[in-house]
């Protein structure tokens, strides 16, 4: 396959899924790019480039993967032909805390988006992209044979555990309904951009304000350090030339551990700021229930049918991270759709979110009061549920986040809460616009993977003997 001429990336706002945007754009220069990404943890509109945002042949569409009416959308109006496949959440600490979400964001909304792809049947190459902690731990010793492609899968982590089941559901796609998948394994990668909590962003805030580093147990754990651009060569040449239904490698023998890593980072933050060298201090903390002592993989298979190896070398990657880390960013991160966005309350929110430059849309539908009307108005269409015209409008709207200002405290000539108090003729409104219709919203936020914030008020407090007037006020454990 020659380059592609209509790409759809997935979380093409994250750290690698962003690195990758901004080189295939130069790569494959006579390529349209759609990038859908629904901005979860560190993912950032911005992280892709100014001059690839502003392109013609660059979209972004804000959208869960899980999210079919969207990615079919995306498919057929946009006559995609590749997919490389990024979303993920990937950090391991945080698979710890919250195995099902991560099950929910790697696994089963993969899934979905997989049937929204085997639906629209078009696709010329898949490029699924894995990890090497699927391998599990490898051994220690200078004679440890590097994991080649046809090693068995042994997860130690619940991230890789994710990443595991992604590739079985992969791999059944690609047998059983023919979609061309081809699969990366790809090293530990650094490069701009990366999540602070991750360990070179993380050490490179250490350095530059000269404390001591944080590691977890012994800090002797050795990874291999992959720079970013490297890894999207390889992932150009494997939609290029990789072979459906093969796994390749990417990776590379050079390794450093942790307190090695900190001592590099350190000399180039000093060295960039023009200052004497510091001295480089720790601070052991309690490792995670088990972390792998090093991933080391066997790059032969696609240095031979790829034609790839790495070309940077990780002390002219450092000084590139190093730079880019020491300048000052903009960050967009999200998108909220405001319900209830003309009130006082949604208005003075629209002002703070100018005021911080956060992007936002006000939605036009009035649950329970525009959604029944259209819905009688759309019956001979065979609109069955009026919950549909809400999806449309979020779909449309493509954001991130739903704030729900929506609330009846005064109607008539009646400018306060006295309004709801005027007999059961106000229990419909009191209901429909403060318990009917942010449920709604949270429960469709929640089918579209949208994050959901609702805005109430605090009059579901009341004054008591250990809560007088001026007296001590109430907290979150006062609402149980």
């Amino acid at each position: 396959m020659s380059a592609p001429k209509n790409v759809l990336i997935t979380g093409g706002c994250g750290f690698i899924g962003a690195n990758f945007v901004n080189f295939i754009h130069f790569a494959w220069p006579n390529c349209n790019f759609v990038n859908i990404d629904k901005l979860i943890l560190n993912s950032d509109v911005n992280y892709v480039c100014e001059e690839v945002r502003n392109s013609p042949r660059y979209e972004i569409v804000l959208a869960d993967i899980r999210n079919r009416d969207v990615i079919s959308r995306v498919l057929n109006s946009k006559s995609i032909d590749t997919i490389i496949h990024f979303a993920a959440d990937c950090t391991s600490t945080r698979c710890y805390n919250e195995p099902c979400e991560a099950l929910e964001n790697n696994v089963i909304a993969y899934v979905q988006f997989l049937e929204a792809v085997k639906d629209y049947g078009k696709i010329e190459k898949f490029v699924h992209i894995s990890t090497d902690e699927v391998y599990g731990d490898s051994g220690m010793g200078s004679d440890e044979i590097p994991k080649s492609e046809a090693e068995l899968m042994y997860p130690g982590n619940p991230y890789a555990a994710t990443k595991a089941a992604g590739e079985a559901y992969a791999h059944l796609y690609q047998q059983a309904f023919g979609i061309p998948i081809t699969l990366l394994r790809i090293n530990n990668i650094y490069g701009p951009q990366q999540w602070d909590v991750k360990l070179v962003p993380r050490f490179i805030d250490v350095a530059r304000k000269q404390q001591k580093f944080t590691v977890q147990g012994t800090g002797k754990q050795l990874r291999s350090w992959l720079y970013v651009d490297d890894a999207a060569d390889g992932i150009r040449l494997a939609a290029e030339k990789g072979k459906v239904g093969e796994t390749y490698n990417l990776g590379t023998y050079y390794e450093k551990n942790v307190l090695e890593l900190a001592e590099s980072v350190q000399a180039e933050v000093d060295k960039q700021l023009n200052r004497p060298p510091s001295k480089v201090e720790f601070i052991s903390i309690p490792d995670r229930p088990y972390n792998d002592m090093r991933y080391l993989i066997d790059i032969t298979k696609a240095k031979k049918e790829l034609g790839w190896e790495p070309k940077i070398s990780f002390e002219d990657g450092l000084a590139r991270v190093v730079a880019s880390a020491l300048k000052p960013h903009f960050a967009q991160k999200m998108s909220i759709a405001i319900y209830g966005g003309n009130g006082w309350i949604g208005q003075k929110i629209q002002k703070l979110l100018q005021s911080r430059k956060i992007p936002y849309k006000i939605a036009k539908s009035k649950i329970g009061i525009h959604s029944t009307k259209q819905l009688k108005k759309l019956l001979s269409k065979d609109i069955l549920n009026f919950e549909k015209i809400i999806i449309d409008e979020l779909n449309e709207l493509c954001v991130t986040h739903v704030l729900c200002c929506t609330g009846r405290t005064q109607g008539g000539n009646f400018k306060t809460i006295e309004y709801l108090e005027g007999g059961s003729d106000k229990a419909y409104e009191n209901l429909r616009d403060n318990l009917y219709c942010p449920l709604v919203l949270a429960h469709i936020s929640q089918k579209l993977g949208l994050h959901y914030s609702y805005i109430g008020t605090g009059y579901l407090f009341a004054y008591d003997s250990e809560h007088t007037i001026g007296g001590k006020g109430f907290d979150d454990a006062g609402m149980s």
